[in-house]
C-alpha cells in the first residue's frame, strides 16, 4: 500500500504555519512589552500583569496612569489606551472621536455634534456632551491641534466621572508613538487643571486634582505673570507637559483681584 504523500505534505504545511503564527504571537507580545518597559524608565514607572497582557504603570501630577495594549484578535479589536484617575469628579463628562460614516449618518438624521468654529476640527472629530459650555472651554485650540496632529491614528477620548482615558484602535509599534498618546492624555488632565483653577469657586477646591508640588509652581507662575502684566511686559506662555500656565489664566486672575 503506497502513502500519499499529498496528505502528509498538506498535514507539514499547517503544522509549519501554525508554529510560524505562535511565534509571530510571542513576537507581537513581546514588542509591546519591550516597549511599555522603555516609557516605564521614561516616567519612572514599572510594568505588570501578564505576558499576554502587560500594564504600564506609572504617575502624572500624582494621578495614577495606566497604559494597556492589546492585538487583534478573532474575539476583540486591537486598541492601545490609557487610563488616568482623577480624584475628583469632572465638571461633565465627554467624548471626542473621530468623525466615520457611522457618525456622520447619525448626524444627518439628526445626532448631536458640538461646533466649535474651527472647520477643520469640527469637520474631523465629533464631540458628545451634555455642558456645551464646559466642552467650549475644555477644548482649546491646543488641545484641537493635538487632535489634529493624530488624526491618522483616529484617537478617541472620553472623560467620564473620575475617568479619563485616551484610546487608538491600534497597537502602537514605536516609542514615539507612546510619546504622542501620552502627551494627548497628558493634555487632558492639564485643560481639566486649568478649567478648575480658572473657574471653580473657593480656594480649597481649585487645585483638589493635583499635587502641592504644582501648587507651589502655580504661585510661581502667577507672581511672574502678574508682575510683567503691571510693567508692560508680555510674560510668556507657559505651555509645557507641567501644564498650560497661559497668559489668558495670569488676565483673568488680575481682573479677579482688580
Amino acid at each position: 500500500m503506497s502513502m500519499d504523500w499529498s496528505i502528509l505534505l498538506y498535514f507539514c504545511i499547517v503544522v509549519v504555519i501554525f508554529l510560524l503564527l505562535i511565534v509571530y504571537s510571542l513576537w507581537r507580545y513581546r514588542s509591546i512589552k519591550c516597549l511599555m518597559e522603555q516609557q516605564a524608565v521614561k516616567r519612572s514607572g514599572n510594568v505588570v500583569g501578564t505576558f499576554l497582557l502587560p500594564l504600564l504603570k506609572f504617575s502624572y501630577r500624582a494621578l495614577p496612569v495606566v497604559v494597556t495594549s492589546v492585538p487583534k484578535s478573532k474575539y476583540r479589536h486591537a486598541k492601545t489606551e490609557v487610563g488616568i484617575t482623577l480624584l475628583k469628579p469632572a465638571p461633565s463628562d465627554i467624548t471626542i472621536l473621530k468623525e466615520s460614516v457611522a457618525t456622520r449618518l447619525g448626524k444627518a438624521l439628526g445626532a448631536a455634534d458640538l461646533v466649535l468654529g474651527n472647520e477643520e476640527f469640527d469637520r474631523e472629530f465629533l464631540i458628545k456632551t451634555q455642558d456645551e459650555s464646559f466642552a467650549r472651554n475644555f477644548v482649546n485650540f491646543i488641545l484641537q491641534n493635538t487632535l489634529l496632529e493624530m488624526m491618522e491614528e483616529k484617537p478617541r477620548i472620553t472623560l467620564e466621572g473620575t475617568w479619563v482615558t485616551v484610546q487608538v484602535p491600534t497597537v502602537i509599534k514605536t516609542e514615539e508613538g507612546y510619546d504622542q498618546l501620552l502627551a494627548l492624555a497628558f493634555a487632558i488632565v492639564d485643560r481639566l487643571f486649568y478649567h478648575h483653577f480658572c473657574f471653580s469657586q473657593g480656594n480649597e477646591g481649585r487645585l483638589s486634582l493635583y499635587s502641592s508640588e504644582d501648587r507651589l509652581g502655580q504661585d510661581h507662575h502667577q507672581t511672574y505673570a502678574r508682575d510683567g502684566l503691571r510693567s508692560g511686559r508680555t510674560p510668556p506662555q507657559f505651555v509645557s507637559s507641567q501644564g498650560f500656565y497661559q497668559v489668558s489664566l495670569q488676565q483673568h486672575r488680575l481682573r479677579q483681584e482688580s
